[in-house]
C-alpha cells in the first residue's frame, strides 16, 4: 500500500524526458505509476505538481483501491516536446486495467481529464469511479473510452456514481464522456457502462455524452 504521504512532482523545474528514442514519453515521469501492480492500495496522499499523470495504473493492474486521496495542478505547463506521447491526467487507467475501485478522491486543476480509463491493446473491464470530486479540468471530467486507435479493445461495464464534476473548462469537453470511435478491426465499444447520481454543473458542453456506445445498453439515471 501507499498510504499518509506527499509526493511532489516538481514540474516546474523537472524537464521533459526523452527516454525513448530521444522522445519524451508519458511512461515515466508520473507521480505514481503502477505497471502490473493488483490487490494493492492508494490511501490518504496528496499529489501535485506532477509532470504527467498524478495516477497512472497500467498493463493488467487489477483489483486495486485508490481512495480518498487529494490530487491537483497536475500537468507540466510547457507543450509537450514534438513527437512526444503526453498526457496529463489526474487519474488514468489503461491497457486491461480491470476490476480497480475509484473512490472518494478529490481531482483539482488539471491538465487532461480528471479520470481516464481506457483499453489500449487489451479489454478494461468492471472499474468503478464513485464519489470523487472533480473540479477546474481542462479536458472531460470523466472520460471512458479511446481516440480513434488500431489497437483499441472494448470497455466492459464501467460504473461512474456519485460524483461530483464541476469547472471542466476546455470548449469541446464534457462532465462525463462515454465514448469509443476505434476503428481498427476490434469491437472497439463501451459496453454496459453505468452512470448514476452524478452532480455536474458549471462545465462548458454538455453534462453527458454519449457515443458509440452499444448494447448492453448503458444507464443513466438520476445525472
Amino acid at each position: 500500500a501507499i498510504r499518509n504521504l506527499q509526493i511532489d512532482g516538481n514540474r516546474a523545474n523537472v524537464p521533459y524526458n526523452t527516454r525513448t528514442g530521444g522522445l519524451t514519453d508519458d511512461l515515466y515521469q508520473n507521480c505514481i505509476r503502477w505497471d502490473r501492480v493488483s490487490n494493492s492500495r492508494i490511501e490518504n496522499v496528496y499529489i501535485h505538481d506532477c509532470v504527467f499523470n498524478g495516477i497512472s495504473v497500467f498493463n493488467e493492474s487489477n483489483n486495486n483501491v485508490i481512495r480518498d486521496n487529494r490530487i491537483e495542478s497536475i500537468g507540466k505547463v510547457d507543450a509537450c516536446p514534438a513527437g512526444g506521447a503526453c498526457t496529463f491526467n489526474g487519474i488514468f487507467l489503461e491497457s486491461g486495467s480491470d476490476r480497480n475501485k475509484v473512490v472518494n478522491n478529490r481531482i483539482d486543476t488539471i491538465r487532461d481529464f480528471g479520470i481516464w480509463e481506457n483499453a489500449t491493446g487489451s479489454e478494461s473491464v468492471d472499474n468503478l469511479y464513485e464519489g470523487n470530486f472533480i473540479n477546474a479540468t481542462t479536458q472531460d471530467g470523466v472520460r471512458i473510452g479511446n481516440d480513434d486507435q488500431a489497437s483499441n479493445q472494448d470497455v466492459l461495464r464501467p460504473k461512474i456514481i456519485n460524483n461530483t464534476i464541476s469547472g471542466v473548462v476546455g470548449v469541446t469537453s464534457q462532465g462525463i464522456r462515454v465514448y469509443y470511435a476505434g476503428t481498427g478491426g476490434n469491437a472497439n465499444d463501451v459496453v454496459g457502462a453505468i452512470i448514476q447520481v452524478n452532480h455536474i454543473n458549471g462545465n462548458a458542453q454538455h453534462g453527458v455524452l454519449l457515443s458509440a456506445v452499444t448494447a448492453p445498453s448503458t444507464s443513466i439515471r438520476h445525472v
